[in-house]
């Protein structure tokens, strides 16, 4: 399906348990335009495909995670450097340091933990 949707702008399989970090994993790689991801409830996922949302969609705007309690920090890597930087100059930010850094992103839900 990610294949043939290159130009999906939202998804939402939130409260599919059986879903797999290889069909997010998918999702993130071919529909590099998605701007919406709800994955609330979604237990079979892990940091492996939220990894991948993470760094491959560049204009994601809205990331919900909400009782998917197979996640750590694992899966939240620093957002890339900006070009002017150059490689290796960026440094891991916190939750709350990359919603200073990166207005465009909602966090809309987080489930329990709201420590920002």
């Amino acid at each position: 399906m990610a294949q043939k949707s290159p130009r999906l702008h939202c998804i939402k399989p939130g409260g599919l348990e059986l879903i797999t970090d290889r069909a997010i994993t998918a999702l993130a790689v071919d529909c590099l335009l998605l701007l919406e991801v709800d994955l609330n409830n979604c237990e079979g996922i892990t940091d492996a495909s939220v990894h991948d949302l993470w760094t491959h969609l560049v204009h994601m705007q809205e990331f919900r995670l909400a009782n998917c309690c197979n996640l750590t920090d694992n899966g939240f890597p620093a957002p890339p450097c900006p070009p002017s930087t150059g490689p290796g100059t960026c440094q891991l930010v916190s939750p709350a340091a990359l919603l200073v850094h990166s207005p465009d992103i909602d966090i809309v839900s987080t489930g329990s933990q709201t420590n920002l």
